[in-house]
């Protein structure tokens, strides 16, 4: 089951619906079942407290004792800008023992 994140701290939506259709297409693809999408906006976006980032993780949390779990991001930045804040959360992710998936690969 896939939980779809993502933020957009603009007023202008564009980038974050393509996105959010690249990570869509992506679990239908894959032929995984959506769980939701979670998107955290304007000042929520930019802050270290996200409220749809953590409602996404306790949905993980709460479905994972009955299924396989993921987080789908268009990529890892979409978790958050500062280093140290992303590897946090993908760190609480990966400690569910769930993938932080990336539908776009990028050469590293």
């Amino acid at each position: 089951m896939a939980f779809v994140y993502d933020r957009c701290a603009t007023r202008r939506h564009h980038h974050l619906d393509m996105r959010l259709a690249g990570c869509h297409r992506y679990a239908v693809r894959m032929d995984w079942v959506l769980a939701g999408r979670w998107t955290d906006l304007g000042s929520h976006a930019l802050s270290t407290t996200r409220p749809q980032l953590a409602a996404l993780l306790e949905a993980m949390r709460a479905e994972s004792g009955r299924r396989e779990v993921l987080c789908l991001v268009h990529n890892w930045g979409r978790l958050a800008s500062d280093p140290v804040q992303r590897l946090a959360t993908e760190t609480s992710i990966l400690r569910m023992m769930h993938v932080s998936e990336c539908p776009f690969l990028s050469a590293r």
